[in-house]
């Protein structure tokens, strides 16, 4: 008999695989046929549901009872629930730490780094489990030869294996031009939720607990916050908790369809096969150009059909081919870059905004911008009929 298996509720397991204690015929110990022998065991065990209070209820820990246990031997206990880790990867002797990955076939994926991108800097890659476990390679001083980024190079090129991420297309590129990694099979979340949301407002959407630990004001004080080491505590949790919440997100989506598939492969290749280029661009300015709730850049990307991505002093331009490229690079410098208000305005409203702008130093107009964001977000408007008498 097993050890610790009072007999109050035997119960019959046929070997379905099922944990349901309403799937399991009673019984009261091995059963024998007519011709007195023994019925195939290795189909039907006596068993025991311990959890007899709920009988509909799953059975958390089954315990055999039969009459020698070399002919029922008691199926293995489960292994006790362990609280999901975070493990930041420093170096190649850790990957063996990290070998459930290459077990897996469905994975969270997110980059993190300084105008990510090929023009910037890929510092910190996370791939996460199902389960909850997250790593984190620091890869910011990694080559693309290193054994760690060869590893992970295995993984996320695999079409076995399907990465979830949220907008994939500035990490598609950084991977690529980069490190070598020609990222492929994703389900993207933005793509399949059919906007431009970022993550927080995405889960929120679908009904998703957000990531509390996502701080992007971060960004306006300290644009290279992710080139930070080490790694600070914040850093760690942001991180790790973006990747555990695409899981969550994906599932409320549910399968993609055929036009969602084709969105997540445009997204893998809109930026890592376009051409770039870039337009210098004042940090004061960042602000203007993007316009209120990104307005601007999307009325810039209708017009020219590229796609612009800010930066701290610059603004990055991807485009399919080159005659779009400069035909982008052209409007960008007409409509936002070169943009300076007068002395003097046509519109008397203007003429009294652009004197209080004379007043402020460069230090202080950003604060300036935010206090009349509504009354310059027009001198910005590529569409407004306004915008050409400040040129």
């Amino acid at each position: 008999m097993c050890a610790d298996a009072p007999l109050r509720r035997p119960l019959l397991f046929d070997g379905t695989g099922t944990d349901d204690c309403a799937h399991l015929e009673p019984a009261c110990k091995r059963a024998r046929s007519e011709s007195g022998e023994a019925l195939d065991v290795k189909f039907k065990i006596v068993a025991e549901c311990q959890a007899a209070e709920s009988p509909t209820g799953p059975c958390a820990d089954v315990r055999c009872s039969a009459e020698s246990d070399s002919e029922f031997p008691c199926p293995p206990e489960p292994a006790p629930r362990q609280s999901p880790k975070v493990l930041v990867v420093r170096s190649a002797a850790q990957l063996p730490e990290c070998s459930v990955l290459q077990r897996e076939t469905l994975l969270a994926l997110d980059c993190e780094g300084w105008r990510l991108g090929r023009m910037g800097t890929l510092s910190l890659i996370q791939v996460g489990t199902e389960s909850g476990d997250a790593f984190l390679f620091d890869v910011l001083d990694c080559p693309r030869n290193s054994e760690v980024v060869q590893w992970l190079k295995a993984i996320l090129e695999s079409t076995a294996v399907t990465k979830i991420v949220h907008d994939c297309r500035m990490d598609s590129d950084a991977l690529y031009h980069l490190l070598g990694i020609t990222l492929a099979e994703v389900h993207d979340t933005q793509a399949c939720g059919g906007g431009r949301l970022n993550l927080n407002d995405t889960l929120q959407m679908y009904g998703c607990p957000v990531n509390a630990s996502r701080d992007t004001t971060v960004y306006k004080t300290d644009p290279q916050f992710w080139m930070r080491r080490p790694l600070s505590s914040e850093m760690i949790a942001w991180a790790s908790e973006d990747i555990r919440h695409l899981f969550a997100l994906r599932t409320a989506q549910g399968p993609a369809d055929a036009a969602q598939r084709r969105a997540c492969d445009d997204r893998l290749n809109v930026c890592r096969d376009a051409h770039v280029g870039t337009v210098p661009l004042h940090a004061s300015q960042i602000g203007r150009f993007i316009g209120k709730g990104g307005s601007n850049i999307r009325n810039l990307e209708q017009m020219t059909g590229a796609m612009f991505h800010t930066s701290d002093n610059a603004i990055e331009i991807y485009a399919r081919d080159l005659p779009m490229l400069n035909t982008a690079k052209d409007v960008c410098r007409k409509y936002g870059v070169k943009y300076r208000p007068p002395k003097r305005s046509p519109v008397p409203r203007r003429r009294t905004l652009v004197s209080r702008f004379d007043e402020h130093d460069d230090d202080s107009l950003e604060s300036w911008f935010d206090k009349h964001d509504d009354d310059l977000d027009p001198l910005l408007d590529p569409f407004s009929d306004r915008l050409t008498c400040f040129f």
